[in-house]
């Protein structure tokens, strides 16, 4: 794991509603606090205040009002923020990444960590820094390709699941 103070944790494939289980679960063993954003109807009824615990933020996705811009800030001036990202936000197969996360690093400064769910060997993945380039197009396609293209593999961090 980086020892970084501030970090976007990129999420992917989101494909299934057992992501955050697993997801969260992760979280929980290895100590981290982590902030995640979903969408605000989960935040409904009794839910609600356990999410907030777990680290959620209720975001509208039909009004998003400059949110890629307003997180920007929030991490800047925690002390401590990891936030974690699932770029396709939708479980649809075939989803396209957003770029709202990239927005949110080159506004922000933090850092990329790569984080990949491989079903089929049962393993979080958590790939080194992705350093951005000058291309935000190239890096959304890069992160894409490295997290639902490549898959797992076992040189890197990971935790069997």
């Amino acid at each position: 794991m980086p020892n970084l103070s501030h970090v976007i944790a990129v999420v992917a494939p989101h494909s299934s509603n057992w992501d955050f289980v697993h997801g969260i679960s992760a979280v929980l063993a290895l100590e981290l606090k982590v902030q995640f954003l979903a969408k605000h109807t989960l935040f409904q009824g009794p839910w609600g205040g356990a999410l907030r615990w777990l680290g959620g933020v209720p975001v509208n996705r039909t009004d998003p009002q400059d949110l890629a811009e307003r997180v920007a800030q929030s991490i800047m001036q925690a002390e401590h923020m990891w936030l974690g990202i699932t770029p396709e936000g939708t479980r649809t197969a075939g989803a396209t990444f957003k770029s709202g996360f990239l927005r949110i690093a080159r506004a922000s400064g933090a850092p990329i960590v790569p984080v990949s769910f491989n079903y089929r060997t049962r393993v979080i993945e958590f790939h080194p820094v992705f350093e951005l380039s000058s291309d935000p197009a190239a890096d959304l396609t890069a992160l894409s390709d490295l997290l639902l293209t490549r898959g797992c593999r076992r040189e890197h961090a990971r935790l069997d699941i």
